[in-house]
């Protein structure tokens, strides 16, 4: 795996605390992103299964930072944002009760 992608991607992805990894992303979606394989690892699912990955350097972007990410890929079909990611981008969730909106600020 490796290379440039042709285009920036937006996805839609699910924080999830639990996860203590950058991004979980299901292998179909990773393969077009130009992504360098550089290991593997097993992680614990909040099912108590187990899943082996590969893992692969790249970058993310938010609004207008940008930086290097690790890239776990999955068998799953959602996108994750683990908590080395939100630490990564110094993320903080917002909720405002007054208008019921939740956001991400980086």
């Amino acid at each position: 795996m490796g290379g440039r992608p042709t285009a920036p991607r937006i996805f839609e992805a699910i924080i999830d605390t639990g996860f203590t990894g950058g991004i979980s992303i299901p292998l179909p979606q990773a393969l077009p992103l130009g992504l360098m394989l550089f290991s593997t690892a097993s992680f614990t699912l909040a099912d108590g299964s187990k899943e082996d990955t590969l893992l692969c350097a790249g970058m993310a972007r938010v609004a207008e930072k940008e930086h290097p990410v690790t890239f776990s890929l999955t068998q799953g079909n959602e996108i994750f944002l683990g908590t080395d990611f939100l630490a990564t981008f110094k993320a903080n969730l917002e909720l405002d009760y007054t208008i019921n909106t939740f956001s991400l600020k980086v």
